[in-house]
């Protein structure tokens, strides 16, 4: 009778045993599904700073600085010229009134 339950504990525990390594089985699943996630969003990330400092190089911050300089420069033209029509436009005026 000792040895029956003895071979009873043994299944009893060859069950416990393979359940616990099914069990470890689907942990190694799980962390490897989020070694992988880490991996795939370490990559994106590594590639978004690339795209971000290649948008933001000297070379273009110099265009962009240049381009605005120009921008200012042709608005003070354009108001300098207008102010000159307005006064030659005031002088006819003030001419033809005389």
């Amino acid at each position: 009778m000792e040895g029956h339950h003895k071979v009873q504990g043994s299944y009893s525990k060859l069950k416990m045993y393979k359940a616990m390594m099914g069990r470890l089985d689907g942990i190694t699943s799980q962390l490897n599904d989020v070694k992988g996630m880490l991996v795939d969003l370490s990559m994106r990330s590594h590639l978004l700073n690339v795209d971000t400092l290649t948008l933001i190089s000297p070379e273009s911050l110099d265009i962009v600085e240049t381009g605005l300089s120009q921008c200012a420069e042709a608005e003070n033209r354009i108001k300098s010229l207008l102010q000159a029509r307005v006064t030659n436009a005031a002088v006819a005026a003030t001419a033809i009134q005389s």
